[in-house]
């Protein structure tokens, strides 16, 4: 077959995904001066970046489609076994560091300790813990980092504020630190506070900013 002829049928072997309409070719365009941009895969199991927008003449009317295509395979690897990395790293980092504060707490609860010896497993607790906070933020980047778009859900952005604030609570009081949410009711019931995403992500990230600024 000819190059015309294989092209239209090379670029409907990819797997283009349900939100990109298929066309006589290739995809289909989105709206006027739109480009779309998205991964495919290709049957060879390549990792292409696809970029598809309108071609119109000076009318204005459509008379074609622009298709460029790019081979991201290696980028995509690298970030993968970066997220892999980062993924087994966060795990390598917490199991010991549990193990250290188990062994730690048992150590305080076997019998009085001298002075130099309770300061020094508390100087152990701390380091530990300032460790193991450092693979859970690790885990959470990666967590982050991987994160798929198709699977953003809506949720109430009211509800995960006062979740997060809930959260913090015994944290401020103990820094006499009062937490006010509000403007909450401002926002009305039901489509005034619904938003699409992760919503453990956010109100992990909304916990840790009040965290911070308690702290």
């Amino acid at each position: 077959p000819s190059e015309p002829d294989t092209l239209p049928a090379a670029v409907g072997s990819l797997e283009w995904p349900p939100a990109v309409p298929p066309d006589p070719g290739g995809p289909a365009p989105g709206a006027a001066g739109e480009v779309l941009a998205l991964e495919l895969d290709a049957p060879s199991g390549a990792r292409l970046l696809a970029s598809v927008a309108g071609l119109a003449n000076a009318a204005g009317e459509r008379i074609g489609v622009v298709l460029g295509l790019a081979d991201i395979t290696r980028i995509h690897d690298a970030q993968r076994g970066r997220e892999e990395t980062m993924h087994y790293l966060s795990h390598d980092l917490r199991s010991p560091i549990a193990s250290i504060l188990t062994l730690i707490e048992a150590e305080k609860a076997g019998g009085e300790a001298v002075a130099e010896r309770h300061e020094l497993l508390r100087q152990l607790g701390r380091y530990a813990n300032s460790a193991l906070k450092l693979a859970d933020d690790l885990f959470r980047l990666v967590r982050a980092e991987a994160v798929d778009a198709n699977s953003f859900a809506e949720f109430d952005l009211a509800a995960v504020v006062q979740d997060a604030a809930d959260e913090i609570w015994a944290l401020a009081r103990a820094k006499a630190v009062r937490v006010v949410v509000g403007g909450i009711d401002d926002w009305g019931e039901g489509e005034g506070s619904v938003v699409r995403g992760d919503r453990e992500l956010v109100r992990r990230a909304l916990v840790n900013l009040l965290s911070n600024a308690v702290k």
